[in-house]
């Protein structure tokens, strides 16, 4: 490894340590410049580091060491600084410990896991997922001191935090409020579509029912439902090494309602029948 190239890793080493523990910057490096990961070897730089490694090990590759982040040992003074700019150091009084750091962590991956898998968050939304989690750490010290004015102002807390998780900057950029179905609006519309009121009689719910029904029927005929049924069916037992059938006539498909399928066959229709070589005069194979 030339000597500029040494040079660069040191700086990229101390950058990462701005953001991460020592150990996991040195992993880090070792990962991306294919080097094998040693967390007993004690260093002041990374070219420290790799000439030791190098010394220490006859083979130096990255596959060869440690390979997963989180066993990587963590320093406790890095780890509580990394907390304390991300959370704070909590209540002059009653500032945060490391137990407080980890629950606000769980939380804070507990409350913004629906927007991670949406696709990430902005820096409202974060905002607003951190001051929640701190209130619920708040809420759940409170309920742990018991005493009706605690519980109170745990419930309060609880509120507050409900309403800012269903609070419209939680929502998705693209994703449109919810409206309250309404039956008045329900009737509003079939009335409006179909002629109908509220109070109406069989015939005319039957009637209502019929119209709607005749206007979502299958594009294809009969002959064209049974024929593909078929070919369906015929497929599946070409792939399990049986013989192809003829459908059989209780599971041939009919029009009992009389407007599910289309009387005539439309154009695509008939061009695939021609392409096929269906003979719509034979039916389906008997």
């Amino acid at each position: 490894m030339e000597d500029s190239t040494i040079k660069t890793l040191n700086t990229r080493y101390i950058q990462l340590l701005d953001v991460l523990d020592p150990q996991l910057a040195l992993f880090c490096i070792c990962a991306t410049m294919n080097l094998k990961y040693d967390p007993e070897i004690d260093f002041v730089s990374f070219e420290d580091y790799k000439e030791q490694m190098e010394r220490k090990h006859n083979r130096t590759r990255f596959k060869d060491g440690i390979l997963q982040a989180e066993v990587a040992p963590v320093d406790p003074v890095q780890q509580m600084e990394h907390w304390k700019r991300v959370w704070g150091a909590g209540n002059e009084n009653n500032p945060y410990t490391e137990e407080d750091y980890q629950r606000l962590d769980e939380t804070f991956s507990a409350y913004s896991s629906r927007l991670e898998r949406a696709g990430g968050m902005d820096a409202l939304q974060e905002d607003t997922l951190r001051k929640c989690s701190k209130m619920r750490l708040h809420a759940d010290k409170l309920l742990e001191r018991g005493g009706k004015d605690h519980i109170a102002m745990a419930a309060t807390l609880n509120k507050m935090i409900q309403e800012d998780l269903k609070s419209e900057q939680l929502r998705k950029a693209d994703a449109k409020p919810i409206e309250t179905a309404r039956i008045d609006g329900i009737v509003e519309a079939l009335t409006k579509k179909y002629g109908i009121s509220i109070e109406c009689t069989y015939e005319e719910a039957v009637a209502a029912c019929s119209k709607w029904l005749a206007s979502h029927r299958y594009p294809m005929t009969t002959d064209a439902a049974n024929f593909m049924l078929e070919a369906i069916i015929n497929c599946t037992r070409e792939n399990n090494d049986l013989a192809p059938i003829a459908l059989p006539k209780q599971a041939r498909i009919t029009d009992e309602m009389g407007f599910e399928f289309a009387e005539d066959p439309n154009e695509t229709e008939e061009e695939v029948f021609e392409y096929l070589k269906l003979d719509r005069r034979k039916g389906i194979s008997e």
